[in-house]
């Protein structure tokens, strides 16, 4: 597979987008923050501050180290998608790279929205469990599927007859479910003639038991 030549346009503004792509790209190519920042299009200073900020909200980690074969050359961490456990630098016993603390309610807003994508989930709960915006985190999902940072795992019924099925997403790059086909106006028809006559036979045993009971009343 061979890498992108630009995830982002020059001088776009960072976004929910922006992290995805970076992210999404981290995940195939485990890369430095000189080699990200190339690939996808940002300063390598901005680059860099990104990756310390992905790296505060647990969703990115140092997963080796690298440096040219000058000898006077640095250690550069070498940075993957996901949370896990940070490489220590070599020559520094365990000690691990320090983590931000300033991030932005933008992205501690995108790293509860993709913690709660480690199971299927809708929309719906999804703007229930992290108080975002639905309409914003339809939007994020869309591109996540695009860049294959994650699917449609399965459908939920509709709740209502002639209703639409929910999308249930998850993190992951596959196929998505297959959309089930929309009931036929037929079928709707079947099924509310089918309620309305388990509605009326409820009401006909409500009406036998309430004429019943004076009965049973009078013969105490």
């Amino acid at each position: 597979m061979s890498k992108p030549k630009s995830l982002r346009a020059p001088g776009q503004r960072f976004g929910w987008r922006g992290y995805l792509d970076i992210l999404r790209y981290l995940q195939k190519w485990p890369s430095t923050a000189d080699q990200m920042a190339a690939a996808c299009c940002v300063a390598e200073a901005k680059g860099t501050t990104v990756l310390r900020h992905l790296h505060a909200a647990r969703l990115a980690h140092i997963s080796g180290w690298t440096k040219s074969s000058s000898p006077r050359a640095n250690w550069r961490p070498v940075w993957s998608a996901g949370h896990g456990h940070d490489a220590p630098r070599p020559g520094h016993g365990t000690r691990t790279w320090a983590r931000a603390n300033n991030l932005s309610a933008q992205l501690i807003a995108l790293a509860s929205v993709l913690r709660a994508l480690v199971e299927p989930i809708t929309v719906a709960d999804l703007a229930d469990v992290t108080g975002c915006n639905a309409g914003t985190i339809r939007l994020m999902l869309r591109h996540a599927k695009k860049i294959g940072f994650a699917r449609i795992s399965d459908w939920v019924p509709p709740a209502s007859l002639g209703g639409h099925p929910a999308a249930m997403w998850r993190l992951g790059h596959g196929d998505n479910a297959p959309r089930p086909a929309a009931k036929t106006r037929a079928e709707i028809y079947a099924q509310n003639w089918q309620r309305r006559k388990g509605r009326q036979a409820m009401q006909a045993l409500i009406r036998a038991t309430a004429a019943t009971q004076p009965r049973a009343m009078e013969a105490q």
